[in-house]
């Protein structure tokens, strides 16, 4: 029967060793909803795990390089949002996990309707602001 719900939920899973579904399980336990990409550098999974969006780039072998999870706004570091009221209002965040960084891609607009992606590492300094 868990599998049955395993097959339900894990779709595009076609072609997909089982060490990376191991790998994928092992690092976000109760991952569902997963859609699997490939290319021939990496395999990018895109899934919910506790009602959170992620996306998470395992190498062929199955070691996990990064991964991506969506913020609610109350998720976003203090100090960053501070620095945010800068540049205008967070539409959205994302934080980047690459081994022991992080770093906090948000969606700025500012008074002119004019949206913006920043990046700031994880004592809010600006890594990066382009517009949209």
């Amino acid at each position: 029967m868990i599998d049955i719900l395993k097959n339900m939920f894990n779709r595009n899973a076609k072609g997909i060793a089982k060490s990376l579904e191991t790998a994928l399980y092992s690092k976000f336990p109760g991952a569902i909803n997963i859609e699997w990409n490939t290319n021939e550098e990496y395999r990018e999974a895109i899934f919910y795990c506790k009602e959170v969006e992620y996306i998470a780039k395992f190498s062929k072998e199955g070691d996990l390089l990064e991964y991506k999870k969506n913020l609610s706004l109350r998720d976003v570091p203090e100090s960053i949002q501070k620095k945010c009221l800068e540049y205008g209002e967070i539409m959205s965040a994302i934080s980047i996990y690459s081994g022991y960084e992080i770093i906090y891609e948000l969606i700025i607009r500012n008074n002119f309707m004019t949206r913006f992606v920043i990046l700031f590492d994880k004592n809010a300094n600006l890594l990066e602001k382009k517009q949209l």
